[in-house]
């Protein structure tokens, strides 16, 4: 899956930077409905994230 960096809420001119959102939380929550329309969710924890992500950069 691919998501862009800043997503904008439809019903407002509200933004949500994603990068700052992995920076500044531990854990990213995706509520989301199954083939079989049950809903779920799925946690991504983030321990870690941040120095996984700038080892690339080194």
């Amino acid at each position: 899956m691919a998501f862009p960096n800043i997503v904008t809420y439809t019903d407002s001119t509200t933004t949500l930077n994603m990068l700052q959102a992995h920076i500044h939380s531990d854990t990213v929550v995706f509520d989301y409905t199954t083939k079989e329309s049950k809903p779920s969710v799925f946690k991504f924890p983030l321990a870690g994230f941040n120095e996984k992500y700038l080892e690339q950069f080194i």
